[in-house]
């Protein structure tokens, strides 16, 4: 009885590598090859890189720069679309809007702008900072832009009438990033008084604070099921909190300086950060292992972000480039076979253990 029972688990086992070999034989494919090289790199910049991101469709990409202007990038081409002009200052955080027909920029000048990705033209300008503004987002229905100042508050805007719907305060220093959740009812806001917080965007209430980080804190998102948030900080590390108990569930270290920014994949499963040390790092979110660290920039990342189908990872840098690499996704689905199958093996032995146990309670273990 207990001879045939172990069969069942080298049967599975077999099975379980059989699955992994054909995984890295279907990674070693030529027309299906991944790696961590550079794909493209955009130059046009004449500054540092603060910001990128993708378009909802995945085809364009958005870029703020130190030199004050934003730039719109093909990515199947490389080539630069558009150049946005009209801030007076550095630009430091830009963000579309869901539908794709609008970009929305931060800047050194103190404003916000809202701008036509058809036509260029600046729509709308938001004043009411008094100070920089590091950091901008748009909720997910399009309708209202959070920003965050070194003036130590986050603001509310009307996208339709660039009213400021409500001020934030409770930050005790500049907050340097704000993000919606994804059902849009609440914000979170990284500082430089070390801490998270996270509002109600109906009341103006701070929900709660997360403390933990040794450093200020830099970047901060939400996952895609708005359960955790990442924050990334001077500390040098990343946080993965639950947003319902503030509880930190992970630490992630690595990086050897400042983690810049962070973002969480399409799907949950991973983060991406950029960091002083001039690199990009893809960690599991669930294990908290490093799984590959992107290196070709030749100063520090500043901004790293998804594409919304998860097959690319871009990045924003002080070397005023724009760099495109490819998600290493059959890597990646290898390390998650290699994963499950120790899991598998773990759980059987511990079965197979209880099993035996239960044999010799009952009288009925045969050697």
């Amino acid at each position: 009885m207990i001879s045939r029972w172990f069969n069942g688990v080298k049967n599975l086992t077999s099975i379980g590598v059989f699955i992994i070999l054909f995984a890295a034989i279907s990674f070693c494919l030529p027309q299906e090859a991944e790696n961590d090289e550079c794909l493209r790199i955009f130059e046009g910049h004449n500054f540092w890189v603060e910001s990128v991101v993708f378009s909802p469709d995945g085809r364009y990409i958005v870029s703020g720069s130190r030199d004050k202007t934003i730039k719109l990038w093909s990515v199947g081409t490389g080539e630069c679309l558009r150049t946005f002009e009209g801030h007076k200052d550095v630009v430091l955080s830009v963000a579309f809007s869901p539908d794709g027909k609008y970009i929305v920029s931060g800047s050194g000048d103190k404003t916000i702008k809202l701008w036509s990705v058809g036509t260029g033209e600046c729509l709308r300008t938001f004043e009411g900072h008094k100070f920089v503004v590091y950091s901008i987002v748009i909720s997910p229905d399009g309708k209202c832009i959070a920003s965050g100042s070194w003036d130590n508050t986050i603001k509310l805007w009307s996208v339709g009438t660039g009213e400021c719907l409500r001020t934030f305060e409770g930050h005790k220093n500049w907050v340097y990033s704000v993000t919606f959740s994804p059902d849009g009812k609440c914000i979170a806001s990284g500082s430089w008084d070390n801490t998270i917080k996270l509002w109600s965007v109906g009341t103006g209430e701070c929900l709660r604070t997360f403390e933990g980080h040794k450093n200020w804190v830099y970047s901060v998102t939400f996952s895609p099921d708005g359960k955790y948030i990442a924050s990334g900080s001077w500390d040098k590390t990343i946080k993965l909190w639950s947003v319902w108990t503030g509880e930190c569930l992970r630490t992630f270290e690595g990086h050897k300086d400042v983690v810049l920014s962070v973002a969480f994949s399409p799907d949950g499963k991973y983060i991406v950060s950029g960091s002083g040390d001039k690199t990009i790092k893809l960690w599991s979110v669930w294990t908290g292992e490093c799984l590959r660290t992107f290196e070709g920039h030749k100063d520090g990342v500043l901004s790293v972000a998804f594409s919304p189908d998860r097959e690319y990872i871009v990045s924003g840098s002080r070397d005023n480039t724009i760099k495109l690499w490819a998600f290493p996704y059959y890597e990646m689905k290898v390390k998650e076979l290699l994963t499950y199958r120790e899991r598998t093996i773990r759980k059987l032995e511990e079965e197979k253990q209880e099993k035996i146990d239960s044999l010799y309670r009952k009288g009925e273990f045969e050697t």
